[in-house]
């Protein structure tokens, strides 16, 4: 317990009871299916049922954060819960999907996406995030997305992928050069795309963000945090001009 507690250092976790006191939770460390962390719930309103608890821990407000997804069998108890995670620190989270079907993932739960490439551009954003799983390798043969995702990291704003992710920054052919990591079945990929890689939780190269698999996740969104938060001040400082 002591090592799951270590590994999550900076979540909240124990016991919660919701502003009435009526429902509440208990939380249990681990980043199983992609969870930060889950909770058995009680009480009439949620009734006995798991889900995920995130305690906020620094709060980003006015940003449009994008988390893209596509295709399916993707993972997407990671991508709910980075999903969860923006949301309740203030960000706006749009899905992006190849269309406006539903998205399945490997367990039948699915994520409805809010528009397709035709209707986005870079400009609306201040962030992308790649989720992992299969998305990435659907993704990747839809020239729409990988032309999309080349604008973004052009653009400079962050960008942040995991697990997978970096399948579609290889189709996007904007590695060469940057140091970045990824799951290790395709750590060969990402060589003879002509990246730096490395076997660390979590690696920032520039505005590329990218950690290995669901367990680097409180790294990786601690840092997904701090660059929108980066991202912000500039138009913070506009608004106040």
């Amino acid at each position: 317990m002591n090592q799951t507690l270590t590994a999550l250092e900076g979540f909240s976790v124990g016991h919660w009871t919701d502003p009435v006191g009526q429902t509440g939770c208990t939380v249990i460390l681990g980043p199983a299916e992609g969870f930060l962390a889950s909770a058995s719930f009680w009480g009439p309103s949620p009734g006995n049922r798991e889900g995920i608890l995130l305690a906020p821990e620094k709060r980003v407000e006015r940003i449009h954060a994008l988390l893209f997804a596509g295709g399916s069998a993707f993972g997407l108890a990671a991508a709910e819960g980075v999903m969860r995670y923006l949301e309740e620190r203030g960000a706006e989270v749009v899905v992006i999907g190849l269309n406006r079907e539903p998205i399945t993932g490997k367990k039948g739960t699915t994520i409805q996406p809010d528009k397709t490439f035709d209707e986005v551009t870079v400009d609306e954003f201040d962030m992308l995030v790649i989720p992992g799983g299969g998305s990435p390798e659907n993704l990747r043969i839809d020239d729409r997305a990988v032309e999309f995702t080349r604008r973004f990291v052009e653009s400079g704003k962050p960008v942040a992928a995991i697990c997978h992710g970096p399948q579609l920054l290889i189709s996007a052919n904007v590695l060469r050069g940057r140091t970045v990591t990824c799951v290790n079945k395709i750590r060969d990929d990402v060589k003879n795309a002509g990246a730096n890689y490395v076997d660390e939780p979590l690696v920032i190269d520039g505005n590329l963000i990218t950690s290995r698999t669901p367990a680097d996740l409180p790294a990786y969104l601690r840092e997904i945090i701090r660059a929108l938060s980066e991202q912000a001040m500039p138009e913070r400082a506009k608004t106040m001009q």
